[in-house]
């Protein structure tokens, strides 16, 4: 099988306030984010009979983070996100049912991201749809090697009060996964627990008790 990726990313950001009549804060320190990132990739596959797939796709996000209620560490974040083929589907999405080696980036748009967070000192809690990695993203992570990301459905609570150790807990309820399938029920609990030894070393304990609802 072979294998070719080419990627480019633009960032841009934008800081402006929106704040309501008689001094009332809805929204304060907004920011605007945005990514265009075009993606190449070809898969020959000669262990079948099917036509050699050459994906050429956009992945495009708008999203705004901003402070709300004037409430000093409650914050809140959307991220729309839209994957569209370029010149055309020469390719198996996993749901196009074209005859072509398979490359999973469908044509599809959703809200990737969008959640509340709530900031003490070194404490951060979100609820809602989130992209969470954890370590080297081998059982939790974004799969950023996919147009359209991994999101969870979540509430999570993460803690580096103590230097040099971070806790994180998490309940899941959905998977929003890099296909368009519809999201994924699930009734899920994460823990995960990392020190860091020396600038080298990590030590991480971790318990993913991963379910179907």
């Amino acid at each position: 099988m072979k294998k070719i990726t080419l990627s480019a990313v633009a960032v841009l950001s934008f800081l402006p306030n929106i704040l309501s009549a008689d001094g009332f804060t809805l929204f304060s320190d907004a920011k605007f984010n945005g990514e265009i990132r075009p993606r190449y990739e070809s898969v020959d596959d000669q262990s079948n009979t099917k036509d050699k797939a050459n994906a050429f796709t956009v992945r495009a996000t708008l999203g705004l983070e901003a402070n709300i209620l004037g409430i000093n560490g409650l914050s809140m974040k959307v991220d729309g996100t839209t994957v569209q083929p370029i010149g055309g589907e020469h390719y198996d999405s996993g749901s196009n049912g074209l005859m072509y080696d398979k490359v999973v980036d469908p044509e599809q748009t959703r809200f990737s991201q969008a959640y509340l967070q709530y900031k003490y000192g070194k404490t951060v809690a979100k609820v809602g749809r989130q992209v969470i990695n954890l370590d080297n993203q081998r059982f939790i992570g974004s799969v950023d090697w996919r147009q359209m990301m991994q999101s969870f459905d979540a509430a999570v609570i993460s803690d580096s009060t103590i230097d040099n150790l971070t806790l994180t807990g998490a309940y899941v309820w959905g998977r929003a996964a890099v296909s368009d399938a519809p999201t994924a029920d699930t009734d899920s609990v994460i823990l995960n627990g990392s020190y860091k030894v020396t600038p080298m070393l990590k030590v991480t304990a971790y318990d993913y008790m991963i379910s179907s609802a």
